[in-house]
């Protein structure tokens, strides 16, 4: 999509990202931090941007075992 037809706030999200991505490359030696799936109290204090970066790894720790309703 071009830049002027973007929505502002798109473009604020993109600006983020973006800033979040040279903090990180800047800070490069650190390692990834997982958060597991099960964990909701750590989920929900967890900063969306961290994952959209690459910053923080969400995994899935459950069984594998699918739900019967």
């Amino acid at each position: 999509m071009h830049k002027s037809l973007m929505p502002h706030t798109q473009k604020i999200v993109d600006a983020e990202i973006e800033r979040s991505r040279c903090k990180r490359d800047a800070e490069r030696e650190q390692s990834k931090e997982r958060v597991s799936v099960t964990d909701q109290t750590a989920l929900l204090n967890l900063d969306p941007r961290r994952i959209l970066t690459g910053e923080v790894e969400i995994f899935d720790d459950r069984d594998g075992t699918p739900c019967r309703g």
